[in-house]
């Protein structure tokens, strides 16, 4: 038993950790490493009980009402803030956790447009700061972001699975790359130096995993010297990597990038894969020579795996060195007592009350559609409501799917009458936008989201009174929160009312979080 965990020994109650992630059709590599592992490793320390799911689950609000701790991984939005407020309240620990460095995205992630967005940018601080804590998942996050929350800690991705020793190579060295549209301009970096190293060394076969987009770079390798696994899940991937014998892992030198984690050298590494990774910090853990490789540029890279091409003793002792590193230094169940004792000194931090209801619910959760159970650790699932409700969420974003959208958001809210998310989703395709959004209301009258819609479509009828009352009633919601109070600051200013319009704009000035 560690230190934490008799601590948390002491406590006359169980604890509850709830690890709450952005909705999704499957499990990403980010749900998988962010919320999966440590809720399964957490769940193993004594005294510690542990729920993951994704925000568009219809036990959310329960599960914000509830737990004892309540971990968002990079999940915001407006209508969490009244949440955040009532567990605080009722003392009870949030944390949120910056995944990325939102303010540096690169222009061609899906995310740039949402990042973009300055309203967005001060939510994320703003619940950040907010909360009574904050957790990062890399060093070059916190030295970023860590001014937003005085209580901070990083947590880097860990590994919780060893697969089985790999076989020394084939007849052919395969070297391979898999990941996500967010490393295009990465790869396009050393797409040229690979191309004629793959095309020229007889002995040596590409292996990709990834979307077309990226592949199309490597065109010009002949089909016989590559294979294209394409995109899959979390689990593909770990199968992909079954498959090669060597991983590069090319990162320019931007501020997005020094703020990723090491998980591409963690995930070779475990694998007996020899990692080839880019020289910045990102991967300042990678022993030169003896965990694996780095690079400064292609020609460095070409140079690099041309050795290993010729000397497969070599592929075999540094892949086992750095299986080796990350079996004694980065399993998940190496670091989950870290994680226990920042959460059991937040928890001190803010005198938490101890109760038996937490650990009731937990237990009435484990009942529920959707829910798996292993010993402590309890996973939602998305079921039927969960699909919809994401679905119609991402039909709603294009113009030629509305009316499938409109149709799954309603038998979304007809699987969860109680639910107002479905109404809150269906407000911009609806012709009766009002009754819609007091649909929404009805269901949760401290939305702040449907407050500011309604004075939005008030506003479009020309009911400049009505619309005052509207943004009014969403910043007495949530008066920390500056939206509401840009929207009666620019409405004041069309009404005429310079000095009231000005007076509104000085206190969101003030309220801005640089």
């Amino acid at each position: 038993m560690t230190l934490t965990e008799a601590r948390v020994n002491t406590y006359l109650m169980p604890v509850v950790i709830a690890h709450i992630g952005v909705p999704s059709f499957a499990e990403s590599g980010d749900y998988y490493y962010r919320i999966h592992t440590p809720c399964a490793a957490l769940a193993g320390l004594d005294g510690v009980y542990t729920i993951e799911m994704v925000g568009a689950h219809r036990e959310m609000a329960n599960v914000m009402r509830h737990a004892d701790v309540v971990v968002l991984n990079h999940f915001f939005n407006a209508d969490f803030l009244p949440m955040i407020r009532k567990r605080k309240t009722e003392r009870k620990l949030t944390v949120f956790e910056i995944a990325d460095d939102f303010q540096h995205v690169p222009n061609y992630s899906p995310l740039y447009d949402t990042y973009q967005i300055p309203d967005t940018r001060q939510l994320i601080k703003r619940t950040a700061w907010y909360c009574d804590g904050l957790q990062f998942t890399s060093e070059g996050l916190e030295y970023q972001y860590g001014y937003l929350n005085p209580y901070h800690r990083t947590f880097p991705n860990q590994i919780s699975i060893i697969p089985p020793e790999r076989k020394p190579c084939g007849d052919k060295i395969r070297i391979g790359w898999g990941g996500s549209i967010s490393h295009l301009e990465d790869v396009m970096a050393i797409a040229k130096y690979i191309i004629p190293f793959i095309n020229n060394t007889p002995n040596v076969h590409f292996c990709f995993m990834g979307t077309e987009e990226i592949y199309q770079l490597f065109y010009n390798i002949p089909e016989g010297k590559k294979t294209n696994y394409g995109i899959g899940s979390i689990y593909d991937y770990h199968n992909f990597l079954k498959n090669i014998d060597i991983g590069i892992a090319p990162l320019s030198d931007t501020p997005f990038n020094r703020s990723r984690s090491d998980l591409k050298f963690c995930e070779y590494a475990v694998n007996g894969i020899v990692p080839v990774v880019s020289d910045i910090s990102t991967y300042n853990t990678v022993e030169h020579g003896t965990t694996g490789y780095l690079f400064r540029d292609g020609k460095e890279m070409t140079a690099i795996l041309a050795d290993l091409a010729g000397n497969r003793d070599k592929i075999h002792t540094i892949g086992r060195q750095a299986r080796e590193y990350i079996i004694n230094n980065r399993l998940q169940s190496q670091h989950a007592a870290a994680r226990l004792s920042f959460y059991a000194e937040g928890l001190e931090r803010i005198a938490w009350s101890e109760s038996d209801v937490p650990h009731k619910y937990w237990k009435r959760l484990t009942n529920i559609a959707g829910a798996k159970q292993n010993k402590r650790h309890l996973k939602l699932k998305n079921t039927d409501f969960e699909t919809l409700l994401f679905g119609g969420s991402i039909y709603s974003a294009h113009a030629e799917r509305q009316a499938d959208a409109v149709r799954t958001l309603k038998m979304a809210a007809d699987l969860c009458r109680a639910d107002y998310r479905p109404y809150l989703y269906m407000i911009g395709l609806a012709t009766d936008k009002i009754a819609v959004i007091n649909e929404a209301l009805k269901r949760n009258p401290e939305s702040i989201l449907s407050m500011v819609l309604l004075g939005d479509v008030l506003s479009a009828q020309g009911k400049k009174i009505e619309v005052l009352g509207c943004y009014q009633k969403a910043a007495e919601i949530f008066p920390e929160y500056d939206v509401p109070f840009q929207k009666v600051a620019t409405l004041l200013e069309t009404m005429g009312d310079l000095n009231s319009a000005r007076e509104f704009q000085q206190v969101v000035a003030k309220m801005q979080i640089l």
